[in-house]
């Protein structure tokens, strides 16, 4: 049954069966396009199979995309091709090819489909991309890229899971990860300087996100939000148990600086200081998320007579989250200070349990 714009879905792709490339292959690339260098079998590096034409790799890339196990969509045209080859294919390389809808964008009659396809070989990456679904499957990442070079190669480029919790986006190679909180705050970092840091074009920055503003949501909606929603369950668990909710607080804090260590100083210049870009975003979404239902847990239990009545509910959650991200943030400072280096985030967490529990005093 033949297939059309409003079948696709974004996120929709399929692999290829896979193909061994040979000698017989450069041969009929030649004889088609009149490129007879691509029979000069003694270039390139020494003791390596002849590396395969881009073009050609190409040309099987399309040809690879009719052997969907579904009908394939109804095409009128072909409008624009963007190829970046980041490994070379050789001789007795068996390549896949995987297609996966990156955009659609309707128009009078039908619409037109963004495709990104890869072709991939037998070698590191497959291997690795093994290692990264493992971690995905496993809950300890939620979705990665890795990159790997030898002798200034590109020998692994590779990547797993997803981008957004919540709407499921997969990562791919041209995903975005926070980079405001490394360097520059995110008023004075630019587009270019983003697209430097993770390696990309501008122009491809502008093709997943637009804008920097629309950028800057996405931080904030893949990163942010879901890094502070992860703080809830454990309060939620705690009960009505004062003191479990004290330290499901400071050890859920605790973990979250472990994953997310770029969160503390992004906290203070982004949120706390003047003209800060995320201000806004703690005072309507994280605000009524968090800190609200922990005063309002820390009233109930003044109440109910388990909470000191000199203390201020408000002003009580303020204090645990000077008594957590602040010293996080501060950690650089202290350490060398101090000369603590032997003080690390748990000890750093028990500390902090101890003080809210028994005070100063020796007893």
């Amino acid at each position: 049954m033949p297939r059309y714009f409003e079948d696709l879905e974004v996120g929709d792709g399929f692999e290829s069966p896979g193909r061994t490339l040979t000698e017989a292959d450069l041969v009929s690339y030649a004889a088609i396009s009149g490129d007879q260098d691509a029979l000069d079998f003694t270039a390139g590096e020494a003791g390596l199979p002849p590396v395969v034409p881009d073009l050609l790799i190409m040309v099987l890339s399309s040809g690879l995309g009719f052997r969907a196990p579904a009908e394939t969509p109804q095409v009128l045209a072909f409008m624009v091709f963007d190829l970046h080859m980041r490994l070379p294919v050789r001789v007795g390389d068996t390549i896949r090819c995987r297609i996966r809808v990156a955009g659609k964008r309707p128009m009078k009659e039908g619409g037109v489909i963004v495709e990104r396809r890869e072709m991939v070989n037998q070698r590191a990456n497959e291997r690795m991309r093994g290692v990264l679904d493992d971690l995905v499957a496993s809950g300890l990442e939620l979705g990665l890229q890795l990159a790997a070079y030898k002798d200034g190669e590109l020998v692994v480029d590779t990547w797993s899971g997803v981008a957004d919790r919540a709407t499921k986006r997969p990562v791919d190679g041209g995903t975005l990860f926070t980079v405001f909180s490394t360097s520059k705050g995110i008023a004075a970092t630019s587009l270019r300087a983003i697209a430097a840091e993770a390696a990309v074009t501008p122009a491809l920055l502008h093709y997943y996100f637009g804008d920097k503003a629309q950028l800057q949501q996405a931080v904030v909606e893949e990163r942010l939000v879901p890094a502070f929603a992860e703080l809830r369950e454990p309060l939620l668990r705690a009960g009505d148990d004062i003191a479990a909710l004290v330290a499901a607080f400071v050890r859920g804090i605790g973990a979250l600086v472990a994953r997310h260590p770029w969160l503390p100083s992004l906290w203070v210049r982004e949120v706390l200081c003047e003209g800060g870009a995320l201000r806004e975003l703690m005072l309507t979404r994280i605000g009524p998320q968090l800190p609200a239902m922990l005063a309002a847990r820390f009233t109930q239990a003044q109440r109910s007579g388990q909470l000191n009545p000199a203390l201020d509910p408000r002003l009580l959650v303020v204090s645990l989250v000077g008594l957590t991200l602040f010293p996080a943030a501060g950690a650089p400072i202290w350490r060398q200070f101090f000369d603590a280096s032997d003080l690390d985030a748990m000890a750093l967490r028990d500390h902090t349990i101890a003080l809210l529990d028994r005070g100063i005093g020796a007893g």
